[in-house]
């Protein structure tokens, strides 16, 4: 029996479609897919998010069959942003859709909806980032997603029409590494129609939001160009992918020889460097040094990265994506700033670790009590904060970076600033690590930038 859903959402039921021409993906075939974006597991233990949409609801289904066949394991994460009152109840009937296809399945739920504007920016980064903290506490080291060729159509389209160059015209990448888990988009190349049609074969319903077809909104209407224009299946090396490599790589020897990243969470530019630097490969790679100290998942817009160039130039000074810019002769100092920080406290249990502003890794050792982490400038009114910033004065971090830094609160009080190892009495903080460690890692290529 299928479930009942909200007013916004319809089941596309294959009772209710008509036939397709379009050819369902078999298992050979998708086993060939996944099997180039090895390596796996002997056994392998694989992640799928899934919306209860047909790509990610064809993926699930998949790759169970897949990892069945390889002795392996699956689990499915259904992120439930909040965003809409019937949301809570849609999400339980994915789960319970994946139930009847023995796949198991956990919900993820955001609850910072109404904490700050860019909602639709901040949903999106806090999906990947709630995955993957999913895929780490379950002992996932691949997440699987459920974009296909027609979102690779849309991606490039949209990003051709707001100016960005290879990196953007080259669309996403099936195969994505970050410090922690492996992302990969098995169905990438394939169209849309192929994947309805491998769930019309099974006789299986999927979720469907109207809104996904409004004209309002850019994507969509790219949607609506790319569903009548395109078919066929997406190259898996395009000469976009190929230039994306070589800026990349060309960018990764800007930064490794030209950039200072300090463990404190901020940058030192050699400015002449990036200037004398091809066009794009100075925008891009300084546009990957705002992204790892913004605490970001994507690169900012190539538009906005020209203003902030011609700002830095004309004016000394410059704010992106969440940082903050100043000239100090022929060097940039580059911050976080702190008052784009989240301001709710992020808790921290015994013998675990969080990622705290999509830049500082902490780790609690098991013993101690649990604390909660917030930017030392929401605290200043707090009994200690003073005495932490004299400490990092002495140490030469200036106030305006200070207060982007992570301290630590318990019960009784502030404890400290895990940065500098230093409680507010001035004595180590015992059994408290932190680590400088962007969401994206700096490079993909053959350099490494140095950490001073």
């Amino acid at each position: 029996m299928q479930p009942q859903l909200s007013s916004r959402q319809q089941l596309v039921s294959a009772s209710r479609r008509n036939a397709a021409d379009a050819a369902p993906i078999d298992a050979d075939t998708f086993a060939r897919l996944i099997g180039g974006l090895e390596p796996f597991e002997k056994s392998p233990r694989v992640a799928a998010a899934v919306s209860g949409g047909a790509d990610s609801l064809c993926l699930a289904v998949l790759l169970a069959e897949w990892v069945k066949s390889q002795d392996g394991s699956l689990m499915a994460f259904h992120v439930d942003h909040r965003l809409r009152p019937e949301s809570t109840g849609e999400a339980a009937q994915v789960a319970d859709t994946l139930k009847r296809l023995e796949i198991d399945c956990e919900i993820l739920t955001w609850d910072e909806a109404r904490l700050g504007g860019n909602l639709q920016e901040r949903a999106r980064e806090a999906r990947y980032r709630l995955l993957e903290a999913a895929c780490l506490q379950h002992g996932f080291m691949h997440l699987a997603l459920g974009h296909q060729a027609n979102d690779q159509c849309e991606t490039v389209r949209m990003r051709a029409a707001r100016g960005r160059y290879f990196v953007g015209l080259s669309g996403m990448a099936d195969l994505r590494e970050t410090r922690e888990i492996r992302v990969i988009r098995p169905l990438l190349s394939l169209p849309r129609a192929r994947i309805e049609a491998t769930l019309r074969r099974r006789d299986l319903g999927w979720l469907e939001d109207p809104s996904n077809r409004s004209p309002r909104f850019e994507r969509n209407r790219l949607r609506n160009l790319s569903d009548q224009a395109f078919t066929g299946e997406w190259p898996a090396d395009s000469q976009a992918a190929q230039q994306r490599r070589r800026l990349e790589s060309d960018s990764a020897y800007l930064l490794a020889h030209h950039t200072q990243f300090r463990p404190e969470g901020w940058a030192i530019l050699d400015w002449p460097a990036f200037e004398a630097a091809e066009t794009i490969i100075g925008r891009y790679a300084v546009g990957t040094v705002l992204r790892a100290i913004g605490g970001k998942i994507y690169l900012p817009p190539h538009a906005a990265l020209d203003r902030f160039m011609s700002s830095i130039s004309q004016r000394g000074s410059a704010s992106l994506h969440g940082t903050l810019a100043r000239v100090r002769g022929d060097k940039i100092i580059i911050w976080r700033e702190w008052s784009r920080i989240p301001t709710s406290p992020l808790r921290l249990e015994p013998a675990s670790q969080q990622l705290w502003d999509g830049r500082f890794l902490l780790c609690l050792d098991d013993g101690h009590l649990p604390c909660s982490i917030l930017p030392l400038g929401a605290m200043l009114a707090t009994k200690g904060a003073e005495a932490l910033r004299a400490a990092m004065r002495r140490r030469g971090i200036a106030a305006s970076i200070a207060n982007s830094l992570p301290v630590v609160m318990r019960e009784n009080g502030l404890w400290g600033t895990p940065t500098l190892a230093c409680a507010v009495d001035g004595r180590p903080m015992g059994g408290l690590a932190c680590l400088w460690r962007p969401r994206v890692p700096l490079t993909s290529g053959p350099h490494h930038s140095p950490l001073l």
